[in-house]
């Protein structure tokens, strides 16, 4: 059995469907917050569709946190030996966390098994947190009640509009967020570059790449708080 605090959603496939673009989710959105959880003492799995060997990129090796990532023995066994759906008991994991690329769009969007694992630790009063595209994540996570998980929130905006219509990183972008809504999601835009994380009760959310060092320190924060009032520990 898996027994951890903080579960990761990553995506398995490396590009979205036919697109050349790269799928592999920024590394610096798992590094950060992976850092911060586990620094405080906290423990850290990753689960994607297939398990195994995860892709990333956006690999920053002037930045100390990405560099650490990639130097540390364990941090590199979690994203190189990925666990898979069925490995995972959601009632051993209080938080999760989905970590967005545009490979997550089609890998994880309709994945039901990681729809299940969201639901039934949200329904458990744990914590849900997700960045940038990682909102395919969320998309069609549906409640016992056949609500959206999302519907009445408030989310973090990931991106801004296009610029040049036939841009397809801008367009998904906005599909994206345009689908979010239609499911009753209140998206709060940011800045572009900024670190943008809106709490909506134990509900996290990060505009993006920019927000990853916030995310890890505010799914700290409000992850000590739910330890407290539940009394875990």
């Amino acid at each position: 059995m898996n027994k951890g605090d903080v579960l990761f959603f990553v995506n398995s496939q490396n590009s979205p469907g036919s697109s050349e673009k790269s799928g592999g989710f920024h590394l610096s959105e798992a590094a950060y917050p992976y850092k911060t959880i586990t620094e405080a003492g906290f423990k850290v799995d990753f689960v994607s569709p297939e398990g195994g060997i995860a892709p990333f990129d956006g690999v920053d090796l002037d930045d100390t946190v990405n560099d650490w990532f990639l130097n540390d023995k364990a941090a590199r066994k979690k994203i190189t030996q990925t666990l898979r759906p069925e490995q995972i008991t959601s009632h051993d994991y209080p938080a999760v966390y989905i970590i967005g690329s545009l490979g997550a769009i089609s890998d994880i969007e309709n994945n039901g098994p990681l729809q299940t694992i969201a639901q039934t630790i949200w329904e458990n009063q744990g914590i849900v947190a997700s960045i940038g595209y990682g909102y395919a994540g969320l998309l069609n996570v549906t409640l016992s009640d056949g609500s959206y998980l999302i519907d009445g929130k408030k989310l973090a905006a990931p991106g801004n509009e296009p610029n040049v219509a036939d841009n397809a990183l801008s367009f998904t972008t906005k599909m994206l967020r345009e689908e979010l809504e239609k499911r009753g999601a209140d998206m709060v835009r940011a800045e572009p570059e900024t670190d943008s994380v809106i709490t909506d009760g134990r509900l996290i959310t990060g505009s993006g790449t920019a927000s990853a060092s916030a995310m890890g320190q505010t799914i700290l924060k409000e992850f000590k708080k739910y330890l407290y009032q539940v009394d875990l520990r």
